[in-house]
């Protein structure tokens, strides 16, 4: 059953009850309701905004209550979110709260939405191929002065086009625009909550954007992209080829820097592609990169793309199925289980852009060319791979006339009643672990930071038994961690081979460089595989142990039936292994427990 399908019906049922008439959702944990806000909390004759709301039911008593959550975005869907990770995040906080989610303002299920375009093609025909629907085409990090006149070319074209874009979301959104911000989002979330829970202190947890107010020009945020990236080349070399499909593009010593400079040629190379009339662009591909760092369990896939799309590059041929250009959504998460292409022809979403712009300061004299000039300098910069888009919505706000009636600029530093724990990644390639210093330092004394030692998007990026322990402990009994301490991850990072993130540290901090070693790769290699063969070899005892147990007891008990002494089997006691107490070893390698935290060096 696709849960994302039935929602709307159900939650029409919830919308003509009473407010918060919880609807169960057929063959699942799931319920849904509708909960009615005033648009405008300070004038309640502006009207009503009717929010869809979620909930994933508590599984361990006692219940403690509910947990609030925000998935980001802006303009994720609670909803989708709630769907694709609600036992996620019950198991996290465990299980003794109720997971609580919502679609914001503008957004998905709830009344008023965001709407700018009647279709998908609508869309396509007002961009008419330009860079924030296209994407940009550039080699290198703009050294080409070429490529620096056809990107500048477009710059009064986009000016109009954006100029254009916001009055049609108002005729088409009508006042909606205006009370989409986060400043109203949050009043919603304390009037759920009071309905919910009572008026009562809230368990809040919010993700990317979830966790602070959308900003203007925020380029910056891909600071750790490239580091990301590095990641990512250095455990497809240590896992190699075939876990790899990458793993020996420049034959058997192949390192990072080698699948980093193929990379860069395949963007060249579809460049030139995308020049001769091809359907495969390098802005496709810079997307679809960017799009996988945040979530490294995508790894293999990803480079199993990147090695069809040259191949396809080289023979001229298109691929098999129409490469579309994702829209990219800064600072989003992206474990939902939203599917754009299920609804090919629906008209894309631009709730992303009317909150982060309803949020932004007043943008006084930037133009379209300011725009520009910040996309080449975060290319030359920052990060040469990923600076070439115009995937964040701060691009938009200078020519979006319409602000929230009520935002939110400060103070960011009041005392709480109860200190928040921050978690940021060390190499997050959208938000970096110095942003997440920023909101802990600002909050000082209400705030305890941990750094989570992996790659992608978020804490729930890659799985640490550790930063699990430390959630755990917060919700379940108010322990916080020592500030600043770090948590390992085991979560691997391609499969056949136990490569997690600790192996790459590990690595890094040998003497000699990865990419001028190749012995030691090899020697790497082999000391992986010969872990994997332990592993399965232990496996196959313990099962065959498991076996013989059964064997002997079926035994026992048919020995025990022909003397008639009538003994009852009792299989509470038997011994039997649980699955979370024999975890695959090539999926989880680190257990590291919450009382050996790290301090962070």
């Amino acid at each position: 059953m696709n849960l994302r399908r039935a929602l709307p019906a159900i939650l029409s049922a919830a919308a003509v009850s009473a407010d918060l008439a919880w609807k169960q959702v057929p063959n699942s944990t799931l319920e849904v309701a509708a909960h009615v806000v005033p648009l405008d909390w300070a004038d309640a004759s502006v009207g009503n905004a009717t929010l869809a709301v979620i909930r994933y039911k508590s599984t361990v008593t006692p219940h403690l209550g509910s947990i609030f959550v925000n998935p980001g975005g802006p303009g994720g869907s609670g909803l989708d979110y709630v769907i694709g990770t609600g036992q996620t995040l019950s198991e996290y906080t465990g299980g003794q709260y109720h997971i609580v989610s919502w679609d914001p303002r503008g957004v998905g299920a709830t009344k008023p939405v965001v709407k700018c375009f009647e279709s998908a093609a609508a869309e396509k025909e007002f961009w008419r191929g330009t860079v924030p629907n296209a994407g940009l085409e550039a080699r290198g990090n703009f050294t080409s002065q070429d490529d620096l006149d056809a990107f500048y070319a477009q710059a009064d074209e986009v000016d109009t086009l954006l100029t254009k874009l916001e009055k049609r979301c108002s005729q088409l959104s009508g006042s909606t625009l205006a009370y989409v911000g986060t400043a109203a989002t949050v009043r919603d979330m304390v009037s759920l909550a009071d309905t919910i829970e009572g008026k009562k202190l809230i368990n809040y947890w919010g993700v990317s954007y979830g966790t602070i107010i959308g900003s203007y020009f925020v380029n910056n945020s891909i600071t750790s992209a490239e580091d990301t990236f590095a990641g990512f080349t250095q455990a497809c070399v240590m896992a190699g080829y075939p876990s790899c499909a990458l793993g020996n593009i420049a034959g058997p010593h192949t390192s990072p820097g080698d699948i980093a400079t193929w990379i860069h040629q395949l963007l060249d190379n579809a460049y030139d592609y995308k020049k001769r009339g091809g359907d495969i662009s390098s802005a496709s591909i810079r997307d679809r990169i960017m799009g996988d760092m945040y979530n490294p369990t995508n790894w293999p896939d990803l480079a199993t793309a990147l090695l069809d799309m040259y191949d396809q590059i080289k023979a001229g041929k298109s691929p098999a199925a129409p490469l579309v250009r994702p829209k990219l959504r800064r600072q989003s998460n992206t474990n939902s289980t939203s599917d754009p292409d299920s609804h090919p022809e629906a008209a894309p979403d631009y709730s992303f852009q009317a909150i982060t712009c309803a949020d932004a300061l007043d943008s006084g004299n930037t133009t379209t060319k300011d725009v520009f000039d910040e996309i080449v300098r975060v290319t030359r910069e920052v990060s040469p791979l990923f600076g070439p888009t115009f995937g964040d919505a701060g691009f938009y706000c200078h020519r979006w006339g319409t602000r929230a009636v009520e935002r939110y600029t400060g103070p960011w530093n009041r005392t709480l009643a109860n200190p928040i724990l921050v978690i940021g990644n060390e190499a997050d390639p959208i938000t970096p672990f110095a942003s997440a210093q920023v909101v802990a330092d600002l909050l000082g004394n209400s705030a305890v930071i941990i750094q989570q030692d992996d790659f992608g998007h978020s804490s729930l990026a890659e799985r640490s038994n550790c930063t699990i322990a430390v959630i755990t402990q917060y919700f379940s009994h108010g322990k916080l961690p020592i500030e600043g301490s770090m948590c390992g991850t085991n979560q691997v990072l391609f499969p056949a081979t136990p490569i997690t993130k600790n192996s790459l540290a590990a690595l890094a901090s040998a003497p000699t460089p990865i990419s001028s070693d190749a012995d030691e790769l090899a020697k790497l290699r082999q000391k992986n595989q010969i872990l994997l063969g332990m592993n399965i070899a232990l496996c196959t005892i313990v099962l065959a142990l498991l076996i013989l147990l059964v064997l002997s007891i079926l035994r026992k008990r048919k020995a025990r039936g022909r003397s008639g002494a009538g003994a009852k089997y009792d299989s509470a006691h038997s011994a039997m292994l649980r699955k979370d107490d024999f975890e695959d070893s090539t999926h989880y390698t680190d257990t590291t427990p919450y009382d050996a935290l790290r301090p962070r060096q």
